[in-house]
């Protein structure tokens, strides 16, 4: 039970953090951008696509977090 509890929590972390991503992804590739963080600084991939590509990656966390969730949940229930 407490293994189900403790999946069940990381998935709810996930979950935020992927939520936060979601709609802060435009700011994250700008303050990447600023600080030099951006691994194709030359410009060959624009700034509509990283953010598309960081909000991609940031819903495959909101998934994998309520899956944990709902496996957590499922597993404390039965």
């Amino acid at each position: 039970m407490v293994f189900s509890i403790v999946v069940a929590v990381i998935g709810a972390v996930l979950a935020c953090f992927g939520l936060v991503g979601v709609y802060s992804a435009r700011s994250i590739v700008e303050k990447q951008r600023e600080e030099g963080l951006s691994t194709f600084a030359d410009g060959t991939i624009d700034d509509r696509k990283r953010v598309q590509a960081t909000r991609g990656m940031a819903v495959v966390f909101v998934a994998v977090g309520l899956g944990l969730v709902a496996y957590g949940i499922g597993e404390t229930l039965v």
